[in-house]
């Protein structure tokens, strides 16, 4: 099974929405509670806010947008 995320294809890390966030924030060293709570979410171009990520299930060729705000000028 595949998916893209942020439009790069890769395998899953989870059976939801919840759990593919939870492990993009660790594979980019991101895990601080403010960075778990601003992060955008985005599942086959439909927003998903953070309350129902458990509740959204990962099915192959999804397509998956996570944003996460970022300081700087």
């Amino acid at each position: 099974m595949q998916i893209y995320i942020n439009g790069r294809p890769c395998p899953p890390t989870g059976e939801t929405l919840a759990d593919i966030v939870e492990q993009f924030l660790v594979d980019r060293n991101d895990l601080d509670a403010r960075s778990r709570l601003a992060v955008g979410t985005a599942h086959n171009g439909i927003f998903v806010p953070r309350e129902q990520r458990r509740r959204c299930r990962i099915a192959p060729g999804d397509r998956i947008e996570i944003l996460v705000p970022m300081q700087g000028g």
